[in-house]
């Protein structure tokens, strides 16, 4: 109810998610809402549009990676399909442990130069 009264409080419900307000704001932009919006639209939003604020919110403040493991394996392309079309929008990494451990064989006879960290 104080967020109805005072719209650009709104950040404050995301405090304990240790974020910035800026992350509310790109949640909120992901809702179709920009910042000078808040005063005349937030007051008429319901459930469902606070329930569409909090999965982008969450979708912002914690990413998520799909991991496909067995790439390599017959039939890996036609199941990472089906996960992709089962979860549009998701980042999803098709991967193999036979690659990662070859790569890091090849770093070691130094035929490969590793990325650098940071």
């Amino acid at each position: 109810e104080k967020v109805r009264r005072n719209p650009h409080k709104i950040t404050n419900l995301f405090t304990g998610y240790h974020c910035t307000p800026y992350v509310v704001f790109r949640a909120l932009l992901r809702c179709g809402l920009a910042q000078k919006d808040l005063a005349s639209v937030l007051p008429t939003w319901g459930r469902k549009d606070v329930h569409h604020l909090v999965a982008h919110f969450l979708q912002i403040r914690f990413p998520i990676l799909l991991a496909l493991n067995k790439a390599d394996s017959s039939g890996a392309e036609k199941r990472a399909n089906k996960v992709r079309k089962s979860h549009p929008g998701e980042t999803i990494m098709e991967m193999c442990a036979r690659g990662e451990w070859q790569m890091r064989k090849s770093i070691r006879k130094n035929q490969l130069s590793p990325l650098p960290r940071g």
